[in-house]
Protein backbone atom coordinates (compact mmCIF):
# COMPACT_ATOMS: atom_id res chain seq x y z
CA UNK A 1 0.00 0.00 0.00
CA UNK A 2 1.07 3.56 -0.69
CA UNK A 3 1.96 5.78 2.23
CA UNK A 4 -1.19 7.39 3.57
CA UNK A 5 0.74 10.15 5.32
CA UNK A 6 1.99 11.89 2.17
CA UNK A 7 0.57 15.31 1.39
CA UNK A 8 -0.78 16.08 -2.08
CA UNK A 9 2.37 18.11 -2.76
CA UNK A 10 4.60 15.18 -1.71
CA UNK A 11 2.60 12.78 -3.90
CA UNK A 12 2.98 15.14 -6.86
CA UNK A 13 6.74 15.45 -6.21
CA UNK A 14 7.04 11.69 -5.86
CA UNK A 15 5.33 11.15 -9.23
CA UNK A 16 7.49 13.86 -10.85
CA UNK A 17 10.69 12.34 -9.47
CA UNK A 18 9.75 8.83 -10.51
CA UNK A 19 9.02 10.25 -13.96
CA UNK A 20 12.58 11.61 -14.10
CA UNK A 21 13.86 8.11 -13.35
CA UNK A 22 11.51 6.61 -15.95
CA UNK A 23 12.71 9.14 -18.52
CA UNK A 24 16.36 8.28 -17.75
CA UNK A 25 15.75 4.53 -18.00
CA UNK A 26 13.67 4.90 -21.18
CA UNK A 27 16.20 7.18 -22.88
CA UNK A 28 19.22 5.03 -22.01
CA UNK A 29 18.12 1.47 -21.20
CA UNK A 30 21.71 0.25 -21.69
CA UNK A 31 22.66 2.38 -18.66
CA UNK A 32 20.22 0.58 -16.38
CA UNK A 33 21.17 -2.33 -14.15
CA UNK A 34 19.90 -3.78 -10.91
CA UNK A 35 22.98 -5.62 -9.64
CA UNK A 36 24.75 -2.52 -8.31
CA UNK A 37 23.87 1.00 -7.22
CA UNK A 38 26.36 2.51 -9.68
CA UNK A 39 28.97 1.32 -12.15
CA UNK A 40 31.27 3.57 -14.09
CA UNK A 41 34.06 6.12 -14.08
CA UNK A 42 32.11 8.91 -12.34
CA UNK A 43 32.88 7.46 -8.96
CA UNK A 44 35.01 9.19 -6.33
CA UNK A 45 38.79 9.30 -6.98
CA UNK A 46 39.48 9.92 -3.28
CA UNK A 47 37.77 6.64 -2.45
CA UNK A 48 39.93 4.96 -5.10
CA UNK A 49 43.11 6.32 -3.44
CA UNK A 50 41.96 5.13 -0.02
CA UNK A 51 41.23 1.68 -1.38
CA UNK A 52 44.61 1.51 -3.11
CA UNK A 53 46.20 1.70 0.33
CA UNK A 54 44.06 -1.06 1.83
CA UNK A 55 42.99 -3.39 -0.95
CA UNK A 56 43.99 -4.60 -4.38
CA UNK A 57 40.43 -4.10 -5.69
CA UNK A 58 40.51 -0.61 -7.21
CA UNK A 59 38.41 -1.07 -10.33
CA UNK A 60 35.78 1.62 -11.01
CA UNK A 61 33.16 -0.98 -10.15
CA UNK A 62 34.43 -1.36 -6.57
CA UNK A 63 34.17 2.29 -5.58
CA UNK A 64 31.19 2.95 -3.36
CA UNK A 65 31.05 6.72 -3.23
CA UNK A 66 30.23 9.25 -5.91
CA UNK A 67 32.29 12.40 -6.26
CA UNK A 68 29.98 15.37 -5.56
CA UNK A 69 31.22 17.43 -8.52
CA UNK A 70 30.32 14.60 -10.86
CA UNK A 71 26.75 13.94 -9.73
CA UNK A 72 25.12 16.46 -12.10
CA UNK A 73 26.81 14.72 -15.06
CA UNK A 74 26.69 11.17 -13.77
CA UNK A 75 24.08 10.21 -16.36
CA UNK A 76 26.65 10.45 -19.15
CA UNK A 77 29.06 7.69 -18.21
CA UNK A 78 27.51 5.70 -15.39
CA UNK A 79 25.01 2.87 -15.23
CA UNK A 80 22.74 2.64 -12.20
CA UNK A 81 19.69 0.99 -10.68
CA UNK A 82 16.45 2.69 -9.64
CA UNK A 83 17.89 3.95 -6.34
CA UNK A 84 21.15 4.91 -8.00
CA UNK A 85 19.37 7.05 -10.58
CA UNK A 86 17.27 8.63 -7.84
CA UNK A 87 20.43 9.73 -6.02
CA UNK A 88 22.10 10.90 -9.24
CA UNK A 89 19.04 12.87 -10.34
CA UNK A 90 18.39 14.38 -6.90
CA UNK A 91 21.20 16.91 -7.33
CA UNK A 92 24.65 17.61 -5.88
CA UNK A 93 25.56 16.06 -2.55
CA UNK A 94 28.59 16.22 -0.29
CA UNK A 95 29.17 12.50 -0.70
CA UNK A 96 26.93 9.48 -1.04
CA UNK A 97 28.14 6.39 0.77
CA UNK A 98 27.28 3.00 -0.69
CA UNK A 99 25.27 1.93 2.36
CA UNK A 100 23.27 5.18 2.37
CA UNK A 101 22.06 5.11 -1.22
CA UNK A 102 18.77 3.33 -0.52
CA UNK A 103 18.05 5.78 2.31
CA UNK A 104 18.94 8.90 0.31
CA UNK A 105 16.99 7.64 -2.69
CA UNK A 106 14.03 6.60 -0.55
CA UNK A 107 13.89 9.97 1.18
CA UNK A 108 14.03 11.81 -2.15
CA UNK A 109 11.20 9.64 -3.47
CA UNK A 110 9.13 9.84 -0.24
CA UNK A 111 9.23 6.06 0.22
CA UNK A 112 8.64 4.17 3.44
CA UNK A 113 11.14 1.49 4.48
CA UNK A 114 8.90 -1.23 3.05
CA UNK A 115 8.43 0.64 -0.21
CA UNK A 116 12.19 1.01 -0.56
CA UNK A 117 12.59 -2.74 -0.35
CA UNK A 118 9.76 -3.36 -2.82
CA UNK A 119 11.09 -0.83 -5.35
CA UNK A 120 14.88 -1.03 -5.05
CA UNK A 121 15.36 -4.81 -4.81
CA UNK A 122 14.10 -7.10 -7.59
CA UNK A 123 13.70 -10.04 -5.21
CA UNK A 124 11.05 -7.98 -3.41
CA UNK A 125 9.14 -7.04 -6.58
CA UNK A 126 5.63 -8.49 -6.79
CA UNK A 127 4.67 -10.89 -9.54
CA UNK A 128 4.93 -10.78 -12.48
CA UNK A 129 7.79 -8.27 -12.24
CA UNK A 130 10.09 -10.44 -10.14
CA UNK A 131 9.70 -13.42 -12.49
CA UNK A 132 10.25 -11.24 -15.54
CA UNK A 133 13.40 -9.71 -14.03
CA UNK A 134 14.67 -13.16 -13.05
CA UNK A 135 14.05 -14.42 -16.59
CA UNK A 136 16.12 -11.58 -18.07
CA UNK A 137 18.85 -12.11 -15.46
CA UNK A 138 18.96 -15.86 -15.97
CA UNK A 139 18.58 -16.19 -19.73
CA UNK A 140 19.50 -12.78 -21.09
CA UNK A 141 17.50 -10.26 -23.06
CA UNK A 142 17.52 -12.22 -26.31
CA UNK A 143 15.91 -15.32 -24.80
CA UNK A 144 13.63 -13.43 -22.41
CA UNK A 145 12.43 -11.19 -25.23
CA UNK A 146 12.62 -8.04 -23.12
CA UNK A 147 15.10 -5.87 -21.26
CA UNK A 148 15.46 -5.36 -17.55
CA UNK A 149 14.88 -1.66 -18.21
CA UNK A 150 11.42 -2.46 -19.62
CA UNK A 151 10.58 -4.63 -16.62
CA UNK A 152 11.68 -1.85 -14.25
CA UNK A 153 9.62 0.73 -16.15
CA UNK A 154 6.57 -1.51 -15.82
CA UNK A 155 7.34 -2.07 -12.12
CA UNK A 156 7.61 1.66 -11.40
CA UNK A 157 4.42 2.41 -13.33
CA UNK A 158 2.62 -0.32 -11.39
CA UNK A 159 3.81 1.23 -8.11
CA UNK A 160 2.68 4.70 -9.19
CA UNK A 161 -0.74 3.38 -10.20
CA UNK A 162 -1.37 1.01 -7.31
CA UNK A 163 0.95 2.02 -4.49
CA UNK A 164 2.22 -1.56 -4.31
Amino acid sequence: MARADLTLEERALQAERFQQILDQISAKPHKFLMDSWFKGPDLDPEERKRRERYTKDVSPYSIYTIHPDRLPNVCCTTAACIAGWAVALSGPKKRVAFNDIKYDAGDWLFLSAGERERIFFTESWPEPYWSRAKMVDTYGEDVAGETLANVAIDRINYFLGSGE
